[in-house]
């Protein structure tokens, strides 16, 4: 499985996020920090077997993208796309969310302004893209899906990172492909 974590085990991770999750302005200190998630499997929760089917198309450790951000007032937020669609809420209610996960932040690969990612604020979630089109190109390598985020005012968790940052086609990254982007440029994850 590609994109394991950073030279960390999974127990140096939640250490980690013991500490963002007390601290986060000790690891958020520029607009847009990429977060990779990790959702453990649980059979009894329905999202934690759709990030298990993400994990297994991708043949990656990570199925989910979020993005921190930091409000004029200096709040910490994590904006996300998921079954809500786009939204934004604190970090430390973000962190304490889903429960089951491990995540690395990394810090932003380009400097852009709040502003650059809350035009995505309210998109509804582009489930047809997740569960229909990405298995497909996984696939067969064809992408039949939209090639616009504008097209239906929809996005999945990735897209908002990837146009906000102009990715090439970035209606076909995954998270494992986001985080080959930041190997490929010798980021490592913020570590305090």
């Amino acid at each position: 499985m590609r994109h394991t974590l950073s030279h960390i085990s999974q127990h140096e991770c939640r250490m980690i996020n013991i500490d963002q999750y007390r601290h986060p302005e000790r690891y958020v200190t520029q607009q847009g920090c990429f977060i990779a998630v990790h959702r453990y499997h649980e059979w009894t929760e329905p999202l934690s077997n759709v990030s298990a089917a993400i994990r297994l198309f991708d043949n990656s450790f990570w199925n989910h993208t979020a993005i921190a951000l930091i409000r004029a007032d200096g709040t910490i937020m994590v904006m996300e796309s998921n079954s809500k669609g786009v939204v934004w809420m604190p970090f430390t209610h973000w962190a304490e969310r889903y429960g089951n996960k491990i995540w690395q932040i990394y810090p932003p690969l380009k400097p852009l302004e709040l502003e650059d990612y809350t035009r995505f604020l309210g998109r509804g979630y582009d489930y047809k893209s997740l569960l229909l089109w990405q298995p497909i190109y996984k696939t067969t390598g064809q992408w039949l899906g939209q090639r616009d985020i504008d097209g239906t005012g929809r996005t999945y968790c990735t897209e908002i990172f990837s146009y906000a940052n102009e990715l090439d086609r970035p209606y076909l990254l995954a998270t494992g492909d986001i985080m080959e982007e930041y190997r490929a440029s010798g980021i490592e994850p913020i570590m305090a």
